[in-house]
């Protein structure tokens, strides 16, 4: 699992936090959640990302997969 920061401004963290409590849900979990929405929409799930270490270097192959 990879951590991402990003910045959200104060008035919408407040009613990002808000919300989440009452809908009785974490934040981790509604902005996975938007992230897994957004790969979907977007047909990211075809695009496989391919990380290998090789003598010290790391290599990133991107390899899209045919329908």
């Amino acid at each position: 699992m990879k951590r991402i920061t990003f910045e959200l401004h104060d008035d919408l963290h407040k009613k990002l936090k808000l919300l989440c409590y009452t809908e009785s849900l974490s934040i981790g979990h509604i902005l996975r959640q938007c992230v897994s929405d957004f790969c979907d929409k977007h047909d990211a799930h075809l695009i496989e990302l391919m990380i290998s270490d090789q003598s010290s270097w790391l290599t990133l192959g991107v390899v899209l997969i045919a329908r």
